[in-house]
């Protein structure tokens, strides 16, 4: 009889367990099913900030479909748990809960190049690069998150391979294309919107 994998919690900020996104990737186990665990990040209520990287390069372990790594917020953290939850603007602003930010030109914020990530309940925003990057990547999980960027030629959200986008707001400032899901990535109850003329 199979048990369940055992969730491996880190907390990520300022006095938590690592205190960059990367760290705690970097200190993941590099075969997840051999150990037989998910690994969970969860982000403590600030901003993540770069001016010249991406703060998180997802890749090199092996996963599947209950083994995996996921990165969420630490109770209470995410800008949906905010008081003002219901009269907030619904889009980035990181007074509001957990947020990852660049404003690098060459990579987003975040990069994911492996199976079966799972990512929840934050706000990523980049500048002209494309804010989220799920590229070569099956099983990718996106719910409750709020991803944009101001690029004309990279789209804020950019799947490559099947996965999930939920409950997502995906928005594009600028004029170029919001998303682009491709090769079987699903979207269900999510907003895309561009607010540039075009």
């Amino acid at each position: 009889r199979h048990s369940m994998p055992t969730t491996v919690t880190k907390t990520i900020g300022t006095g938590g367990d690592y205190t960059t996104l990367q760290a705690w990737e970097d200190a993941s186990p590099a075969n997840l099913v051999t150990v037989d665990q998910i690994w969970q990040g969860q982000c403590f209520n600030q901003e993540f900030f770069s001016s010249g990287a991406t703060l998180l390069n997802v890749s090199g372990s092996t996963t599947d479909a209950t083994r995996y790594k996921e990165l969420t917020t630490y109770t209470g953290a995410s800008f949906m748990d905010n008081v003002s939850v219901q009269t907030n603007a619904l889009r980035y602003n990181a007074s509001n809960g957990a947020a990852i930010r660049n404003t690098y030109t060459w990579g987003g914020p975040v990069t994911v190049n492996e199976n079966y990530f799972r990512i929840s309940k934050l706000q990523i925003l980049a500048g002209t690069a494309t804010a989220f990057n799920g590229y070569g990547t099956t099983g990718l999980v996106m719910d409750k998150c709020i991803v944009e960027n101001s690029g004309v030629s990279n789209e804020a959200l950019k799947t490559y391979g099947s996965g999930t986008v939920k409950n997502t707001l995906v928005v594009g400032r600028s004029t170029g294309v919001v998303a682009l899901l491709s090769n079987g990535t699903s979207a269900y109850n999510c907003t895309f919107t561009r607010t540039g003329s075009s």
